[in-house]
């Protein structure tokens, strides 16, 4: 009888190694998906800031040509 349990405790220990290499493989895989989640917010963000600069710009060209027609009536 001892030497069965022996047996399922090395069996325990066996599967309690490989749940924790499956376990450090999923956390090396969620640290990867939250890099590539911070790069694509930054890229996101930075996307934003540049259609903003891009909006302003035309929206400056629109008042200058609205005064420029209002001038030639």
């Amino acid at each position: 009888m001892n030497q069965n349990q022996y047996d399922m405790l090395d069996i325990i220990s066996v599967v309690s190694f490989v749940l924790q290499l499956q376990n450090n493989s999923e956390l090396r895989k969620q640290t990867s998906n939250d890099e590539v989640i911070k790069r694509l917010h930054d890229d996101i963000v930075a996307l934003a800031n540049e259609n903003r600069g891009l909006s302003q710009k035309i929206i400056h060209q629109n008042d200058v040509i609205i005064r420029l027609l209002e001038e030639g009536k």
